[in-house]
């Protein structure tokens, strides 16, 4: 979306979701690459729920972007 309202000249800055869900992507796919537990914490488990945490994240921020870009393309 944001490179979408780039082409029309308007400029969406990123937003604060869109770097949780790189920073949860980031460990969900640590966790899933480790597939081992240490401490008793079982990593696999731990990279599916980071994958899905990302993934509502990253649908929320899409929301927001595309309000965003909605409320500019009517400005103009």
């Amino acid at each position: 979306v944001r490179i979408a309202a780039m082409d029309e000249g308007i400029q969406i800055p990123s937003s604060l979701l869109g770097k949780f869900k790189t920073m949860f992507l980031d460990f969900g796919i640590v966790g899933l690459i480790v597939y081992s537990s240490i401490f008793y914490i079982p990593f696999y488990l731990l990279g599916h729920i980071f994958i899905y945490l990302a993934l509502i994240v990253s649908v929320i921020s899409g929301g927001q972007y595309l309000w965003l870009y909605y409320k500019e393309l009517k400005k103009r």
